[in-house]
Order: C-alpha cells, then structure tokens, then sequence
C-alpha cells in the first residue's frame, strides 16, 4: 500500500516554493525538537526520519527536481499574504493537552486574473451486485454528470469496486474530450460482494498520482452503504487520506445506507455524506 502521506513539503512544513534557506531553517527547527538525543519518544524518532529524509531531498537541487518531476505545472503561489502572532514558539512533544493561543490575519493579494484552482477528483463506484438495475443506472448518469461540470485543467480517475478493485479510469488530465470517458462509465456491470477497502485504497492511489497542497484533491464514493467485514480497514484509509489533504465524500443509493460508518468515514477527512431514497 502507498505512502499517502508523502508530501516532503508537507512534512516541513514550507510551501512549494521555499528556498534553501527555508527549508535548511525548517529542518534545523523540526530537528531540534524531534532529534533522539532530545526527544526519546519512539514517535518522536520515526517524525524525525520522516523530516530528515524530505530534508535531504529537498536541500539538494538535483534530487528536488527529480522529485518535482512528475508534478503538474500550476501556479504555486497562494494568492495571500499571512501574518501569524502565537502565544508560544515552539511545543514539547508530550502526551498531555497543551493550549496555545494564535492570530492569523489573512490578506488576498490584488490580481486582474481569476485564479484557477485544479481538482484531483476520484470517483469510487460500488458495483457489487447489490447495486444492480435502476441503482446502477442511476450511479451511471451521476458519475457522468460530475464529469461533465469537469474543467481542462482538473485531474480525474475512476476506480469500480466490489469485492476487488478495477482502475477504469487511471488519474488523467481533461484536456480532451469526455466522450471516452463517459462510455467506459456506460460499460460498467454488476457483481460481487462489497469491500469497500480495496475501492478506497486503489482510488486513494489514483488521488495521489497528482497530490498537491493547491489542488483540491477528493475522492467521491458512489455506494449503497455498506460494506462486509472491513470497516476498520476503511476507518484507518480514511485517517491516512486526511493526513495526506484528500477529502472523501460519500452519495448514497438506495434505502439500505449504512449512515453511522459511512458518516464516521467521511467526516473522518472533512469530507461528507449526502443519501438518496432510491428503490
């Protein structure tokens, strides 16, 4: 299973655009805090690893290109300007609550431009044979159109699932037509159980093809609610999409929806639910 959490500016805690310099003052920070001559917590030991090896990749030109390589040109910039006051520097790593008081002033930065903001969108459909006839039609004509209100410069892949997983569509930009696209949604049939696992973990893949902090990244789960044997499975995919800034969001088909999981699912990443009374 992938890392979906492997974001070396994430983990620093710098934008795209850092210097070396800031990433230099980032590690140097990070590492006083989490350092095992400073810090004795096996947590704190695996963070430090973590922050190291995105340090060493990104102080080095080379190696930052290479691991750029593959990411899409967009504009980085963030279009504001932040001013953050904080009651305390820094925190020790410890199991207690700590409370610490922040201000944030935001300002939008003056632009003629209207800023595009691509979305990385997966839609996972459940087609196990509990979705067949009027339920499969109906998830069909939605996942058509949601990609129909899709831009040029969004990113999109379809994953259908039952009790295994089916890329359909691998993660790609619409800088083509959809005609394609829809008619592999046409394709889709039903059988198989469902587990819901194996949807979620291959169209978490998919999201992560194209991961970027600018990006909207989402994936949107077409189901009729319910899945066998694999809940906390799903719970802890859920927890690494919302480490990693991949919403999930759940429609619901049918009169059968399993809303106490699929509601703790979503909400698990920010994400939500939406159900529909279908026969």
């Amino acid at each position: 299973m992938p890392d979906f959490s492997d974001n070396y500016y994430a983990r620093l805690g710098i934008p795209f655009d850092a210097t070396r310099d800031e990433v230099r003052t980032a590690y140097h920070d990070a590492a006083r805090r989490l350092h095992p001559d400073a810090n004795p917590s096996p947590v704190a030991v695996e963070q430090f690893l973590r922050i190291q090896e995105a340090y060493e990749t990104l102080i080095d030109p080379q190696k930052r290109k290479e691991y750029e390589r593959n990411f899409p040109s967009v504009d980085q910039s963030s279009g504001v300007t932040m001013n953050i006051l904080s009651s305390r520097r820094e925190l020790v790593l410890s199991p207690d609550p700590q409370l610490v008081y922040a201000m944030m002033e935001i300002i939008p930065i003056p632009t003629a431009e209207k800023v595009t903001i691509p979305l990385n969108l997966c839609i996972l459909i459940d087609r196990s044979t509990s979705m067949q006839g009027e339920r499969m039609d109906i998830v069909k004509a939605t996942a058509k159109n949601l990609i129909r209100q899709l831009r040029p410069v969004d990113y999109l892949s379809i994953v259908a699932f039952s009790d295994r997983a089916e890329v359909i569509v691998p993660a790609v930009r619409l800088a083509n037509g959809l005609e394609k696209l829809e008619a592999q949604i046409s394709l889709l049939h039903t059988g198989g159980g469902t587990e819901l696992s194996y949807g979620l973990a291959a169209g978490l893949e998919e999201v992560t093809r194209f991961l970027k902090p600018n990006f909207v990244n989402h994936l949107i789960l077409i189901t009729d609610g319910h899945t066998y044997g694999d809940e906390k499975e799903c719970l802890a995919l859920a927890d690494k999409a919302r480490e990693a800034g991949v919403t999930i969001s759940g429609l619901g088909i049918g009169n059968e929806w399993n809303d106490k999981f699929l509601d703790s699912l979503t909400s698990k990443t920010g994400g939500n639910s939406a159900y529909g009374l279908w026969s």
